[in-house]
C-alpha cells in the first residue's frame, strides 16, 4: 500500500459568474485510510454561486492520490508519486466550468496544490451531497482519465453534476485495468471559508460490490462568522 501522512498547502484563483478571487488553504492526508481533510479561504464568493459548489469547482478533491487501496487496487500516490497535473470541466444545469493546476511534492511531508478555474456556478444554496464513484481509466504511460457523477442537493431538488478529469504525470507504476474510487465528502461552510472531510476508498473495477461504502447523503454543515 501507497501510505503515509501528509501536509496539504492549497493556493487557488479563478473568474465565476464574472467574479474573479483567489483561495487559499491548507489541509492534511493519511493515505493509510484514505482520509483527508482541508479548509480554504475564499477572497469572495462569486454573485449566485453556492461557497460548497465553487470549491468543487476550482479543486478537484484529489481523492485519486489519498484513496486508501483495497485489494490490489493502485492510487496515484503509488502510480505518480503524488505529482500530476489536471485538468477538470463540471457540467449540469447551471454549471459549466473548467479548471486545471498541478499538486506537486515540496518535501516528502507536503504537497502543494494549485488550481485556477473559470466559467459559471448557478446553484445557489448546495445542502447535501451523495457519496458518490468515480471511474479511472488507464489511458497509457502517465495518463488516467476519470469520469464522477456529483449528487447535490439544493432542498429537495437532486442534481447531478457530471465531472470529467484528466491527469498526466511521470509513471512510476502503471495501472493495468479499470478501478473504482468509492468517495464520501462532508462539507462544511463558515462565510468565505469553505471546509471538506474526505474518506475514498479505490478498488479494482471487478471488484466493485464488494465495497461496503456508505450512500448516506451528507449535509454541509453551516455556521456564521
Amino acid at each position: 500500500m501507497a501510505g503515509g501522512r501528509f501536509r496539504l498547502e492549497i493556493d487557488g484563483s479563478g473568474e465565476v459568474n464574472g467574479t474573479a478571487f483567489t483561495a487559499e488553504g491548507r489541509g492534511g492526508a493519511d493515505a493509510e485510510s484514505g482520509r483527508f481533510w482541508f479548509d480554504v479561504d475564499f477572497s469572495a464568493v462569486p454573485p449566485g454561486a453556492d461557497p460548497f459548489a465553487n470549491l468543487l469547482a476550482i479543486f478537484i478533491i484529489p481523492t485519486g492520490i489519498f484513496g486508501r487501496e483495497m485489494e490490489n487496487a493502485t492510487n496515484l500516490l503509488r502510480l505518480a508519486g503524488g505529482e500530476l497535473d489536471f485538468t477538470q470541466s463540471l457540467s449540469a444545469d447551471g454549471v459549466a466550468t473548467r479548471s486545471s493546476g498541478r499538486i506537486q511534492r515540496v518535501d516528502d511531508e507536503t504537497f502543494r496544490w494549485t488550481s485556477t478555474v473559470e466559467g459559471r456556478v448557478e446553484l445557489r444554496n448546495v445542502t447535501a451531497i451523495e457519496p458518490c464513484e468515480a471511474v479511472m481509466v488507464p489511458g497509457g504511460a502517465g495518463k488516467i482519465v476519470e469520469t464522477i457523477e456529483l449528487p447535490l442537493f439544493e432542498g429537495e431538488r437532486r442534481l447531478v453534476v457530471h465531472a470529467a478529469r484528466t491527469f498526466t504525470f511521470t509513471p512510476q507504476s502503471d495501472l493495468p485495468d479499470l478501478q473504482l474510487r468509492f468517495i464520501d465528502i462532508e462539507p462544511r461552510v463558515s462565510g468565505n471559508t469553505v471546509g471538506v472531510t474526505i474518506t475514498s476508498a479505490i478498488w479494482p473495477f471487478h471488484a466493485r460490490t464488494r465495497s461496503p461504502e456508505p450512500r448516506t447523503p451528507r449535509r454541509v454543515a453551516t455556521s456564521s462568522q
